[in-house]
């Protein structure tokens, strides 16, 4: 775990619908093109399963069909009043075709709560605009659990009182057929919505003369 302030991401994802995201890369900001990332998952019979690419885990009852994708805080926070609130992990986007067989979802946060108290971790849930904030049935090291979900799009937040301690990843890139080695190093919370934007930029920057990978 390392202690960082949550303005660290300097990538995020935009409005899924625009189909565009930014990234700054020193002092240049640039926009690119990626596809709206969307995946459906199928429980065929009672159990749980684990997305490795959003880090969600959800248990189910009997047989469901989930749509999500991550969606975009900017556009849902922009009309909220968050001042005390601070964004702990992606936004999902989901659509159920039986939501009462869902019995919990486990919502990634990258907040590092190892001996602190987490009565100030909530999931807010946006609902035709408006934001509710709900308190997880539990909060796990890297997910908070909600029983009986009603579904929309959910992510976990937290009222900051405190530096607050959070999980990172550090990704790498050179840049390759140079006499002198470039490099990009970030350091960015453990966001899968993030990480994913990140690496989606120098996919799309590898392109380029001289690129990075």
């Amino acid at each position: 775990p390392s202690l960082a302030t949550l303005n660290i991401p300097t990538v995020w994802f935009n409005n899924p619908n625009v189909s565009y995201s930014k990234a700054n890369l020193g002092e240049e900001l640039l926009k690119f093109e990626i596809p709206r990332y969307t995946e459906w998952v199928r429980s065929t019979e009672a159990g749980s399963f684990h997305c490795d690419d959003t880090g969600l885990i959800c248990e189910v009852k009997e047989a469901v069909t989930l749509t999500y994708y991550f969606d975009s805080w900017p556009k849902l926070l922009e009309e909220q009043n968050t001042e005390e609130l601070h964004v702990a992990g992606p936004l999902l986007n989901f659509k159920v075709d039986a939501a009462e067989a869902v019995a919990s979802i486990c919502i990634p946060h990258f907040l590092c709560l190892e001996g602190e108290d987490s009565s100030h971790v909530y999931i807010a849930h946006f609902v035709e605009g408006e934001m509710r904030l709900e308190k997880p049935d539990r909060v796990e090291p890297h997910h908070a659990v909600l029983e009986n979900p009603k579904f929309s799009s959910l992510g976990v937040v937290f009222k900051k009182w405190f530096k607050q301690k959070i999980n990172t990843v550090v990704l790498l890139y050179h840049r390759l057929h140079l006499e002198t080695p470039t490099f990009h190093l970030y350091l960015l919370p453990n966001d899968p919505s993030i990480i994913k934007v990140t690496r989606n930029l120098h996919l799309w920057y590898s392109r380029l003369p001289g690129s990075f990978a």
